[in-house]
């Protein structure tokens, strides 16, 4: 819950309590409103799970052991192989392609945000509804 903290003495702390109750009553009675305008008639935005920080990771586990395999381990611990470089190759490959799509998939969904929210600025303007 967002507010202002009100601090005050120990001895002023029941006429404090006294000034806010009424305050208190009526927010918890209230509904949803706008902060810029006012307005009761608001929907609320639903956010979607944000996936991008778990495909992040992956893709930088997906990048990071490949190459510390190819150039610390392999040479330094004799444990070079043509099976080893072939996975190194599809885990480095896997990891581009899911960082390129995980960008691709994030810039759709904020053009798609913004014309959502374009879109419903112009329909208050007018004063008509979403149906």
């Amino acid at each position: 819950m967002t507010g202002i903290a009100i601090y005050v003495f120990a001895k002023d702390y029941e006429k404090a309590l006294d000034i806010i109750n009424p305050a208190l009553k009526d927010m918890n009675n209230s509904s949803t409103f706008c902060p810029k305008c006012g307005s009761e008639d608001v929907t609320p935005i639903i956010r979607n799970h944000d996936y991008g920080t778990i495909l992040s990771f992956l893709c930088l586990f997906l990048l990071l052991i490949p190459i510390l395999y190819l150039l610390v381990f392999a040479n330094e611990f004799g444990l070079k192989s043509p099976i080893g470089n072939i996975i190194a190759l599809v885990m480095v490959s896997l990891g581009f392609v899911i960082m390129f799509a995980l960008k691709l998939i994030m810039l759709i969904i904020n053009a798609r945000n913004v014309v959502r929210s374009s879109i419903i600025a112009n329909l208050s303007i007018y004063n008509t509804t979403l149906v």
